[in-house]
């Protein structure tokens, strides 16, 4: 592979926008899908973030409802590098930013940093650093900090098989009171970088997780999938039964669905495609899911563009991820880019995606009920000056009686985060 992950994650991001440009009709839905009633549309209100200059944001709930927002100031190879960030905001207010961590690299715009707390307090932040294999290989480190993000423990590896290949797209979970969950793209089946790059027919990236103690010992790691898409994010939901992960799978004939796996008795369990769309698809389209849980409910929501017809769609489990229902289409046609973002609350899911019109993006968020009988229509959030995958993932979360967007928008040439309140 001559190029890292970022240059890859364009190039794909490119092919999925041609294969979309070129899209005669739009799938039909499911003749079963449900057709929800739209009600009022959403309100909205500006939400003022700890900083102006900022990228690659993660959003998390803590276990007392407040949010987390972690996310990178500056520039990699400016004096100084670039910095990784926290603040916390509870009761309508921001604690002073807290830093991580300073270095020259901690992700792209796809690939991010990761924050969560745990029951006892404890906050908890996954970020790449380069690998010292040197080149282009990427490892993931772990660090906690027990007083609030005032200062943090000396990174530990979260892989440790050494090899000169890539890492990244972390998902957090609490697995204790005292104890973080980890998830991973793994390269360690690959025999350097160069053979990285998809199509060659060898050995593909897996998902692997772990769990990480108090003193940052390691437990149960173990491999979820042994082949997944090498560039898609993926995502894990706290169910009332476990951990529910979804990601995208990828088959020896580069059918790229979105699969579900649980973790029970201490053992990940792979419950099949959320939804068989079967996209063909020859190389990594960079865009992963998205999931939600609530109790036992649970919401999925993807990107996928079988027969080269692009749409988001969503589905909902009623026990813990198990089973899915039918797949309902959100948005479909040549301009939508995907991107999803999911929120759940006491009354159903927040789902937010990224569209295009006339070299335009757009960010979009709708409200879904847990049931058939109540659903917002989507609304626009933002519209975005960025292009490409400038805006990266967005990000979602809710908390009391509201969800809270954020995302990375390109102003006068420069990053900028941006938050809104639904």
């Amino acid at each position: 592979m001559t190029t890292d992950l970022a240059t890859r994650a364009t190039l794909a991001v490119a092919v999925v926008l041609a294969i979309a440009a070129c899209s005669r009709q739009p799938a039909a839905p499911s003749a079963s899908a449900p057709k929800a009633p739209a009600t009022a549309a959403t309100a909205q209100a500006p939400w003022t973030l700890p900083v102006r200059d900022g990228m690659q944001p993660d959003l998390a709930v803590a276990p007392d409802g407040a949010l987390l927002l972690s996310w990178v100031e500056g520039t990699s190879g400016a004096e100084g590098g670039r910095t990784l960030r926290v603040a916390r905001w509870k009761d309508g207010r921001w604690t002073p930013a807290a830093t991580v961590a300073r270095g020259d690299w901690f992700g792209n715009a796809v690939d991010t940093p990761q924050i969560e707390q745990t029951r006892d307090g404890a906050l908890w932040a996954t970020w790449m650093r380069a690998s010292p294999t040197g080149g282009h290989a990427r490892d993931v480190v772990v660090a906690r900090s027990g007083d609030g993000g005032a200062s943090w423990s000396v990174p530990v590896p979260v892989n440790t098989d050494g090899t000169a290949t890539e890492h990244g797209f972390v998902s957090l979970w609490r697995a204790s009171p005292d104890s973080i969950g980890v998830a991973w793209l793994d390269g360690r089946a690959k025999t350097g970088v160069d053979e990285m790059h998809e199509g060659h027919g060898g050995p593909m990236q897996m998902l692997r997780a772990a769990v990480f103690d108090a003193r940052l010992q390691r437990h149960g790691e173990t491999a979820i999938d042994s082949t997944v898409c090498d560039c898609c994010h993926t995502a894990v939901a706290l169910a009332d039964d476990g951990p529910v992960m979804v990601y995208r799978d990828r088959t020896a004939d580069e059918v790229r669905d979105i699969h579900a796996a649980v973790l029970r008795d201490g053992a990940w369990r792979d419950v099949g495609a959320v939804h068989a769309d079967g996209w063909v698809m020859p190389g990594c389209p960079v865009n992963g899911p998205a999931v939600a849980a609530t109790g036992h409910r649970v919401v999925a929501a993807w990107y996928t563009a079988p027969g080269d017809a692009p749409r988001v769609s969503y589905a909902m489990s009623e026990d813990g991820g198990e089973h899915f229902g039918d797949a309902v289409p959100l948005a479909q046609g040549a301009g939508v880019l995907g991107r999803v973002a999911v929120a759940g609350d006491a009354r159903g899911a927040w789902l937010g995606w990224i569209e295009e019109a006339n070299g335009v993006q757009a960010l979009k968020a709708v409200h879904r009920g847990w049931s058939s009988a109540s659903a917002s229509p989507a609304t626009v959030v933002a519209t975005l000056h960025t292009r490409g995958n400038g805006a990266g993932m967005p990000r979602l979360a809710a908390t009391g009686d509201a969800a809270y967007a954020v995302w990375t928008d390109t102003v006068d040439g420069r990053p900028q985060l941006v938050g809104r309140r639904l």
